[in-house]
């Protein structure tokens, strides 16, 4: 690339990933088969309908009710959740929800289950796709 008012050349690099679990997916293998990654877009998708959590006070005025269905939808995707998480055991979907929802770094994700940086890596990814398969293998993907 050319930089327009000094007409200096320097070298840019575009980021393909934007977190580690797409290129897990990108890249295949045990774990990020076609019915695992079915299961983490679906995952990403019920985070992003449930939302976060949020306190609303709006004192002697009536709240308008909502007829876009937003409520039906938010309680579906956390229904959809918890059905996945009781799927897996607890510290596997922990390590899952982290790196999926919260794009934890893999390092730290998966520092429960190793000791150096390259161990705590790899179990993370390995972890994420045991999670994200045996949801798909239970769903019949």
């Amino acid at each position: 690339m050319t930089h327009a008012e000094t007409n200096t050349k320097a070298m840019a690099y575009r980021r393909r990933d934007s977190c580690i679990v797409e290129k897990w997916c990108r890249q295949g293998g045990i774990g990020f088969e076609h019915g695992a990654r079915q299961v983490i877009a679906n995952c990403q998708l019920f985070w992003i309908r449930a939302g976060e959590p949020r306190l609303i006070a709006q004192y002697g005025e009536r709240l308008p009710a909502s007829t876009a269905g937003d409520g039906w939808t938010r309680q579906e995707a956390l229904d959809e959740l918890h059905r996945y998480k009781g799927m897996v055991p607890r510290p596997y979907w922990e390590v899952f929800e982290n790196v999926i929802r919260h794009n934890e770094p893999a390092g730290v994700a998966g520092s429960r289950f190793a000791n150096n940086d390259a161990q705590r890596i790899q179990s993370a990814k390995v972890i994420t796709g045991f999670v994200a398969s045996v949801i798909a293998t239970k769903l019949g993907y």
